[in-house]
């Protein structure tokens, strides 16, 4: 297990910028709800998640993140989660995917429920009518 006080480029031997992609909503459908330790992860890949990751592990460190990752036994879900969709499998954790328990300082993250600050705050009614991308398309 890799210590998260450890620098995770030093820890895969890499010098790659880190990017960190949010595991619900992102990677993978967030079409039902789950609680803290979940052993059953419902929901397919989002399409295309899977050659985006392939394709971004060839230039950055790339971290898996999300609230799963805080708890051992939903970590262990989500391994299962990208095995049982055909992710390839190193010491029986997915391939070239870390996992940290929280959000490394990264170079960039790709996140479905967030907004790019671009130097002025937002306003709370613009706030207040925000919807991450899949419940926008409903």
């Amino acid at each position: 297990m890799i210590s998260e006080d450890l620098d995770l480029r030093d820890a895969l031997g890499q010098n790659k910028p880190i990017l960190c992609v949010r595991f619900d909503g992102v990677i993978h459908e967030y079409n039902a709800h789950w609680r803290l330790m979940s052993t059953v992860i419902l929901g397919a890949p989002i399409e295309g998640a899977f050659n985006f990751l392939g394709h971004a592990h060839d230039h950055f460190c790339v971290c898996v993140v999300g609230e799963r990752n805080a708890e051992p036994m939903s970590r262990r879900s989500m391994f299962r989660w990208f095995k049982t969709h055909g992710w390839p499998v190193e010491d029986k954790r997915p391939a070239h995917l870390l996992f940290p328990r929280r959000q490394p300082e990264c170079f960039i993250s790709i996140d479905d429920r967030c907004l790019r600050f671009e130097g002025e705050w937002p306003s709370i009614t613009e706030l207040s009518k925000f919807k991450a991308w899949h419940k926008s398309t409903m």
